[in-house]
């Protein structure tokens, strides 16, 4: 997925339980910072998934309330904890479950 197939009225994030060699030496690391202009990352904020205060953070930080976000993930636990603050959230594997999930939500053109 690019970050023009999505919808430009969209905010893109990432909220991602990383650390600092992984996220910034893996291969792709160029290609994720210029799809999620906005990182949550759990080793930069001290705080991890599915905690209930990182996706506050997150929510304050975008300043919008928590149905304005469409939260993807492919961890169960992550996806129950961000439900649990009213936030639009699915569970996803891979890309194409993410597109099928974006497009029913209206996100993609």
């Amino acid at each position: 997925m690019q970050r023009t197939e999505v919808a430009p009225r969209v905010a893109v994030a990432c909220l991602s339980n990383s650390n600092a060699l992984h996220w910034n030496h893996q291969r792709d690391a160029p290609v994720l910072d210029a799809l999620f202009p906005k990182r949550f990352l759990s080793h930069e904020l001290d705080m991890i998934k599915p905690d209930r205060e990182v996706y506050e953070h997150m929510l304050e930080d975008l300043g919008c309330s928590p149905a304005a976000v469409c939260f993807l993930d492919d961890n169960r636990l992550n996806v129950d904890a961000a439900l649990e603050l009213g936030i639009d959230a699915q569970r996803v594997a891979g890309t194409e479950e993410a597109r099928e999930a974006l497009h029913a939500r209206g996100l993609l053109p």
